[in-house]
């Protein structure tokens, strides 16, 4: 895949917002606040914010507040995950340390409810991050199937949740022969789930530049190109500040590449 494009706010961020993950402080800033007023503060910020790096930054320590006021609602420990998720592919440095915590903060919610999509798709996100980290020979071969194993649970509780779809096709599509043994899935799958996800999502520029990635390594350049002027031409891009910092680069980037080859 094309290598990613960043803003220097990334490493700043990471580096000074990493104690937040592992729970010091944080809490004290909003202190007398109840569960609800902080979900309602962090999704003010998410809202209102124009730098979405120093959103994610804002909205985790008020998660983990909220964990520490009520840490049965199931919904906290989502919001938590997602966030560290997210915030953990923005960040240069501490990446890891960010999806361990995204990762315990799914696993958590799926033992309070096991019946949300979102948290079988959190769960597999972060544990499929943190496996990237690991060297090819330290990869469980099982690991691979209990990704499957929840992004299949997930779309069997929500057949049309757009990342699950997405990651379901990158999984398979990109699982090395070895590690293939217990998927149920095949490669050659892979592409329609991919495409399913941007007809679910179609305003996700996230989801079109995977898209777009895979027809390329897939040797269809013009599928690729089709994508790619998609993501450059989105008037109304459901992430802005990911389509304006890094998707739109990167879709640029692709289509100059073409030029080259």
């Amino acid at each position: 895949m094309l290598r990613r494009t960043f803003s220097r706010e990334r490493v700043v961020a990471g580096v000074l917002l990493l104690w937040l993950c592992v729970g010091v402080g944080g809490a004290n800033t909003s202190a007398g606040q109840t569960v609800q007023e902080l979900i309602e503060q962090a999704e003010q910020v998410l809202r209102a914010h124009s730098s979405y790096p120093d959103a994610l930054a804002q909205v985790i320590p008020l998660y983990r507040a909220a964990i520490e006021r009520n840490s049965k609602k199931a919904l906290l420990h989502r919001r938590l995950a997602w966030a560290c998720l997210e915030f953990g592919g923005l960040v240069e440095v501490g990446h890891t340390e960010w999806y361990r915590c995204g990762q315990q903060a799914a696993e958590r919610a799926l033992e309070l409810d096991e019946t949300n999509a979102e948290a079988h798709f959190l769960y597999a996100a972060t544990t499929g991050l943190l496996s990237e980290q690991l060297p090819f020979w330290r990869i469980s071969p099982k690991t691979p199937f209990e990704l499957e194993q929840h992004l299949s649970r997930a779309l069997a509780l929500d057949p049309k949740h757009a990342r699950a779809l997405n990651m379901m096709g990158m999984l398979l599509n990109e699982v090395p022969g070895p590690l293939r043994l217990f998927l149920h899935g095949e490669k050659e799958q892979a592409e329609g789930y991919l495409t399913q996800a941007v007809d679910v999502d179609p305003t996700s520029t996230r989801l079109r530049l995977l898209l777009a990635e895979y027809y390329h390594e897939a040797g269809k350049p013009r599928l690729a190109a089709e994508q790619a002027k998609m993501i450059l031409g989105m008037t109304a891009p459901k992430e802005p500040w990911l389509w304006h910092n890094k998707h739109k680069l990167d879709a640029q980037a692709l289509l100059r590449n073409f030029e080259t080859e």
